[in-house]
């Protein structure tokens, strides 16, 4: 096989792969965001959401799909403009920070996706508010103030539409390396407010998915398109550097997003089997395209050649493309979750507080808060590698730094791990110490 050579590719074979890899792979998920749509507008509907329309549910889906397309388009141009291609070139600080012929060309490309995916995200605050609630679009249409007031959906997009629009902006007028790598970072954080909306947002433990949705929205939002802008890419100067950083982030990353999907699904789930709804089955679907994504990133961290990373990252475009329309589907269907009674506790802290505090509960081990533990314990690692890197250069570093640092993240640590996470959403006082 051509990609099984380690010599530098004379031609953009990746590419040439790849392409056909990402339109195949958006028809499948095409046709299996929709349908989900078809199923659950057939299924039997809980009480409260008895005005399904099918058009509305096949719209939502299609701009939910849309939406990520485009927002992964965006972020894989401002990559190779911004990461991939950069000028990089001696004389004035214009020319080392200014974008190269092919760089302009890529934000050029990340503009036109920029447009769609705001015009996505503003079609969303219709559509897919409908949707979530099961109306007719023409019923928040009519009364789109009011929604944008009170429903927490429609707030989400409305705010998701709003970043985008300044991504799209700074790429219209930024002509620097800086200020592309400031869209980038902008529209990563675009896409967190998905990690709140929709089904993940209702029943019980809702709290923890939530918070497993936006640490794998954070990581995906990284690495997919750093997949895509590597595949891209292709070969030429600076392969090798491209090939290498993909490999040992995508590890990480794909065993984060799936640690989440197992979490979001176990929550949506509410004790069924996976086999027992179509909701479950997508959910299982899931699985096995995040699980190949992990698979696929193994094999390139145990068999670290430039060739197994080239044969390997055109499965792995398929394989975020078919998880695309298994999100998409996913959210499509109603999970077994939303027939659960849930009481006012459940409703907004996703869990329920059974006694007063007392000391003992609220320094002892509670139900933690996923995010915020995770940023904390990524934050005090990181420090600590890079101390460590620094000494190893003969390089000092202050100690009274380092100790704050690390006092700093363990006392967000003892908040959001102990019972005054717990007590503190239920209690006003106590709030004030997450403060």
């Amino acid at each position: 096989m051509a990609c099984m050579s380690d010599a530098p590719p004379t031609t953009n074979r990746l590419a040439r792969f790849s392409i056909p890899t990402i339109v195949v792979g958006l028809v499948v998920a095409t046709l299996v965001a929709l349908w989900a749509v078809q199923v659950d507008f057939d299924a039997p509907q809980l009480v409260g959401r008895r005005e399904t329309d099918v058009g509305t549910n096949t719209g939502a889906a299609i701009v939910r799909l849309t939406m990520w397309v485009s927002a992964l388009g965006t972020l894989t141009m401002l990559l190779i403009s911004s990461v991939m291609h950069p000028a990089g070139v001696a004389g004035s600080r214009r020319e080392r920070h200014g974008l190269d012929d092919r760089s302009q060309r890529a934000v050029a490309v990340a503009r036109a996706f920029g447009l769609m995916w705001f015009l996505s995200s503003v079609a969303g605050i219709v559509v897919v508010t409908a949707t979530d609630a099961r109306q007719p679009a023409p019923y928040v249409m009519g009364a789109l103030g009011d929604n944008l007031g009170s429903n927490q959906s429609a707030q989400l997009w409305f705010l998701q539409a709003i970043l985008v629009f300044f991504v799209t902006l700074i790429c219209g007028l930024s002509r620097t390396v800086g200020g592309i790598s400031a869209a980038l970072y902008l529209g990563v954080f675009a896409l967190m407010p998905q990690g709140v909306a929709g089904a993940v947002s209702v029943g019980l433990h809702h709290d923890l998915a939530s918070d497993a949705m936006i640490l794998a929205l954070l990581m995906a939002g990284i690495w997919w398109p750093l997949g895509l802008a590597t595949a891209l890419s292709g070969g030429g100067r600076g392969e090798s550097t491209r090939l290498r950083r993909h490999r040992w982030f995508s590890l990480p990353a794909s065993l984060v997003v799936l640690a989440a999907t197992w979490m979001i699904g176990w929550q949506g789930l509410a004790g069924e089997s996976m086999t027992d709804s179509p909701y479950g089955w997508v959910r299982l679907g899931l699985l096995a395209t995040t699980g190949m994504l992990v698979l696929l990133a193994l094999l390139r961290v145990v068999v670290r050649t430039e060739a197994m990373s080239r044969c390997t990252l055109p499965l792995e475009v398929l394989a975020i493309m078919l998880t695309l329309g298994a999100m998409v589907a996913s959210e499509s269907l109603t999970p077994p979750r939303f027939s659960v009674p849930q009481d006012s506790q459940i409703n907004l802290l996703g869990y329920t507080v059974e006694q007063s505090p007392n000391f003992w509960t609220l320094v002892a081990p509670g139900r933690p808060n996923l995010l915020l533990v995770t940023v904390s314990a990524v934050a005090i690692l990181g420090y600590l590698s890079g101390v460590l890197l620094l000494r190893r250069r003969g390089d000092r570093w202050p100690i009274h730094r380092t100790v704050l640092w690390v006092v700093g993240w363990l006392v967000i640590l003892g908040v959001t791990a102990t019972g005054v996470w717990v007590y503190g959403a239920a209690a006003f006082s106590l709030s004030l110490i997450h403060i």
